[in-house]
């Protein structure tokens, strides 16, 4: 890998490209989840990793001369359930196949009950520097009926443990318009998230998904989503409770503090 400084990268026409790795593992799956995710299949995690990093070889010799990373994105799945080390082998390839920015935005999905403050040490030193926590929502028992393995206290340890390794640029996932889900609830979660002061938050609704769980049981009579005027409400409290607290709306979805071009946490990978 050649990495080129500041003055260098202006001097070159050059194209930001984004780097999207998947890691498809999860300790399991959720009720609503459709991804391309598989739970209790760890053992196959290290011919993963083996043959992730040949495709990383093979897409780094495809790339133009002028085109660099500035950002990669690891989603999932779960990509905390890998071991440091595991990222520490994709990250050196990472770094000898592609060329990146003098400062890359490299972020990671991380589920609450799945870190622990030594691997977030780890994949920090790696050059991680964003963090996307699926917190998804601040009450046990709708946390329950998503399939979710952690609670409330984990998110806010996952939160703590990532600052201590460093982390300042943290996002939340949140999900509204679950069933029985209520409005109080959701402005519950909203408080909730705002108090662990992320600099991002990203908001998604609940869609029923064919072939999981969630859709099984609407079929069977047994589940129900919110109405639509109700996740409406919600969505609107979000627009009118997020800009008060400094977060701007720049995508359907995603809200981002921004104070000057060294505090836009507007998420670089979303925006390619």
């Amino acid at each position: 890998m050649i990495k080129l400084s500041e003055q260098e990268m202006k001097l070159k026409i050059i194209k930001p490209v984004s780097l999207y790795i998947h890691i498809p593992f999860c300790r399991r799956r959720c009720n609503y989840c459709d991804f391309n995710t598989f739970a209790n299949m760890e053992t196959f995690i290290p011919d993963y990793v083996r043959v992730l990093r040949e495709e990383l070889r093979g897409a780094g010799s495809a790339i133009s001369e002028n085109e660099y990373i500035h950002s990669i994105y690891f989603g999932g799945g779960t990509p905390s359930v890998l071991s440091g080390k595991d990222f520490e082998d994709i990250m050196t390839e990472v770094r000898a196949d592609f060329t990146l920015f003098p400062i890359t935005e490299i972020s990671m999905e991380v589920n609450p009950g799945t870190v622990s403050p030594d691997f977030l040490q780890e994949i920090f030193h790696l050059g991680v520097n964003r963090l996307s926590i699926g917190m998804q929502s601040s009450n046990p028992e709708e946390l329950r009926t998503l399939g979710r393995i952690h609670d409330p206290f984990d998110v806010i340890n996952s939160i703590k443990w990532a600052r201590i390794a460093g982390f300042t640029n943290i996002s939340l996932d949140l999900m509204f318009g679950l069933p029985g889900q209520t409005l109080k609830s959701w402005q519950n979660t909203i408080e909730f998230a705002l108090r662990l002061k992320p600099t991002h938050i990203s908001l998604y609704s609940l869609t029923i998904e064919e072939k999981t769980p969630f859709a099984k049981w609407q079929f069977k009579g047994l589940l129900s989503g919110a109405e639509e005027d109700l996740s409406a409400d919600m969505y609107e409290y979000a627009m009118t409770t997020l800009p008060k607290v400094g977060f701007l709306h720049n995508e359907i979805y995603n809200w981002a503090q921004l104070g000057g071009s060294n505090l836009d946490h507007r998420c670089r990978h979303n925006l390619q």
